[in-house]
């Protein structure tokens, strides 16, 4: 009797699996539509050569690279990838920053970059909105090159700057 155990407990959790899907079907979530993605400019003139890919963590808090790199020179313009408002512009960890408020929360950041245009000011697609700053104090993270960081947020989380740049499509699970 004791051998019935085993097959009476399989059988059980199928049937509680089987039931579970038709009560509760899991919902397909597909891949946004091409037209559906946000369609930005790269920050820098053409052709703006890229010396590191987003590579997201495998942990919150894990190492990763959160944002791409572009190879730049001094006081490079730096062009807004969408319209949005100027939210930041200063220093982190001494490190001079522009951050810009897209619609949709997102968020994207710039570093080593100044700009001129206050904390509130309106910036349209294509609008020159600073430059790369590298003070005597910065030392790039690209070093001995001067590099330019370019991250996408939103709500507090890290995204790939090539889903709205291009070059990568947008995944959903």
């Amino acid at each position: 009797m004791r051998h019935r155990q085993p097959q009476m407990l399989a059988l059980t959790l199928a049937a509680g699996l089987l039931a579970g899907y038709l009560l509760f079907p899991a919902k397909a979530s597909a891949a946004p539509a091409v037209s559906e993605l946000p369609n930005w400019l790269v920050p820098l003139v053409a052709p703006a050569f890229v010396v590191s890919e987003y590579r997201a963590p495998i942990t919150k808090y894990g190492a990763g690279h959160r944002g791409m790199d572009y190879n730049v020179r001094d006081r490079q313009t730096i062009f807004a990838p969408e319209s949005g408002t100027v939210a930041f512009s200063g220093l982190v960890a001494k490190k001079p920053v522009v951050t810009v408020r897209h619609p949709d929360g997102l968020v994207s950041a710039y570093e080593p970059a100044c700009t001129l245009l206050p904390v509130g000011a309106s910036v349209l697609a294509g609008q020159p909105m600073g430059s790369v700053c590298a003070n005597l104090e910065y030392e790039s993270h690209c070093a001995p090159w001067l590099c330019l960081h370019f991250s996408v947020r939103r709500d507090g989380q890290y995204l790939s700057p090539r889903v709205f740049i291009g070059g990568l499509p947008g995944s959903a699970l």
